[in-house]
């Protein structure tokens, strides 16, 4: 007779187990953070920058499915890293950048801009050194989905004086940036 109890007893339970792992999955996947999308830079322009800008130029590489333009070396003027970054309107994604120091920490991100408009500066939370690495990290979105569109960084330099900062700083992929 006990050996007859013991198979519902053992089925129950493992029923029981079944139905709370369930639960408790359904609950967590519940809970789970949803997306939130980077916002749009409010300090965006329409238009391109003055073609005088010093050291503005093509920053696209080779294979990229989007072209965008910057500054080849970064001028820190203070608490603001001058970019110029731009999306040229034949672009067809939103771009943000997100600046990075030698010791791998974020200083500095935009917000996404769109195509025929660009960014001259992006605010920074540290000055780096006269004349430190700079990666510069390029993101790129879908329009209303933000699935990604790629993604690409490079290296320049940055300047806490404009009198030092000098031409053709930035390495993007072994190649001079411009």
């Amino acid at each position: 007779m006990v050996k007859r109890l013991k198979l519902p007893i053992i089925s129950a339970l493992c029923v029981l187990s079944l139905a709370v792992m369930c639960v408790s999955l359904y609950i967590s996947a519940n809970k789970s953070a949803k997306f939130t999308p980077p916002e749009f830079d409010l300090g965006a322009i329409h238009g391109t920058p003055d073609e005088n800008v010093s050291g503005w130029c093509d920053a696209t590489l080779e294979g990229m499915t989007y072209s965008v333009f910057m500054c080849r070396e970064i001028i820190i003027d203070g608490g603001k890293a001058i970019v110029y970054f731009t999306i040229p309107a034949e672009n067809t994604v939103w771009l943000k950048i997100r600046l990075i120091d030698e010791n791998g920490a974020v200083i500095g991100e935009s917000g996404i801009i769109k195509p025929s408009e660009y960014v001259e500066y992006v605010y920074i939370s540290d000055t780096p050194r006269n004349g430190s690495t700079i990666t510069v990290k390029v993101m790129g979105y879908e329009p209303h989905t933000y699935h990604s569109a790629g993604a690409v960084s490079f290296n320049t330099n940055a300047y806490t004086d404009k009198k030092t900062a000098k031409e053709g700083g930035a390495v993007l992929a072994q190649k001079s940036l411009c």
